[in-house]
């Protein structure tokens, strides 16, 4: 059974959204801390002439550390001895299939929540200049987020570079990619889908469009203001890294202990302890994901 368990509950991961875009780290055992040094960008202005057998001065070159302490989750749900003798298959393999659901919105959940919490590569829906600016009809549009994949291409000097198929991943909430799919400006998706890819209009997905590779999730991390905000959030490559302290483990216990004497219940779930930190976000020019804020229809 627990085998059965282990399988069920650590196949959670391709239901992420968040987890498949970052950079992956885990820590070993003995350590606290999760640590992703990143070499610092060189700018082309240290790039200097050189004199005729004159060695040009060194430039002082070095890297950052991005780190991340424990947080520790889990869950775990108690079945009665009569309802696990009564249909126990049926009802131990519902417990598990929530719980891996459960631990799997957690898990996005918290790298989400750091990921999302950066100071600079903010956009507003309809050119708001703040989150409490926005109002109702401030949604996710064609301007929007190609203004978006520009940003994130053009920061600094050389841009975040963008993932393997030429893209960036844009995960969004259904409702903005509603939203975006229902916007009627010439040259949007609708007009684009038409014509080049009407598979995705039968599909319902966005998809790729515009420099962007689009994912969406009902699980996003709204923030509440004037209106609820729903964040739009455009990655590339190491853009943020996470990893695991303690990898998915899934817990049965079905014998009699101090807290269950006459083994009333049978105890099934799962934990896991992660870490998770972004990459540069010190300034308007330096920052490595892009947030579009918007109210959703």
């Amino acid at each position: 059974m627990i085998d059965y368990l282990t399988g069920e509950i650590q196949t959670l991961e391709p239901e992420l959204q968040f987890a498949k875009f970052g950079v992956r780290k885990d820590v070993p055992k003995g350590f606290d801390v999760l640590a992703f040094p990143q070499t610092n960008k060189i700018l082309h202005t240290a790039v200097s002439t050189i004199a005729e057998g004159v060695n040009p001065v060194a430039y002082g070159w070095n890297s950052t550390a991005y780190t991340a302490s424990l947080a520790q989750y889990g869950i775990y749900v108690q079945i009665t001895d009569i309802l696990a003798r009564e249909s126990a298959i049926s009802v131990i393999d519902s417990a598990v299939r929530q719980i891996r659901k459960a631990l799997a919105r957690q898990m996005d959940y918290a790298i989400q929540v750091v990921v999302n919490a950066g100071t600079y590569g903010v956009l507003y829906g309809g050119g708001k200049a703040s989150r409490a600016t926005v109002a109702a009809g401030d949604i996710m549009d064609t301007s929007l987020y190609t203004k978006g994949i520009r940003d994130i291409g053009k920061v600094s000097d050389s841009g975040v570079e963008p993932f393997a198929n030429g893209a960036y991943a844009v995960i969004m909430h259904n409702s903005a990619e509603y939203d975006l799919m229902s916007n009627t400006n010439t040259g949007g998706w609708l007009d684009v889908a038409r014509y080049a890819t009407p598979d995705q209009i039968v599909a319902g997905k966005v998809q790729a469009f515009r420099g962007g590779m689009t994912y969406r999730s009902p699980f996003i991390q709204e923030f509440s203001s004037t209106v609820d905000v729903y964040p739009s959030t455009i990655i590339g490559k190491e853009s943020f890294g996470w990893g695991f302290f303690e990898p998915i483990q899934p817990i049965l216990v079905n014998t009699p202990d101090s807290n269950n004497p006459l083994n009333l219940y049978t105890s099934v779930g799962g934990k896991f302890s992660i870490g998770i930190t972004r990459f540069e976000d010190a300034s308007a020019t330096s920052y490595r994901i892009v947030r579009m804020e918007t109210a959703v229809s």
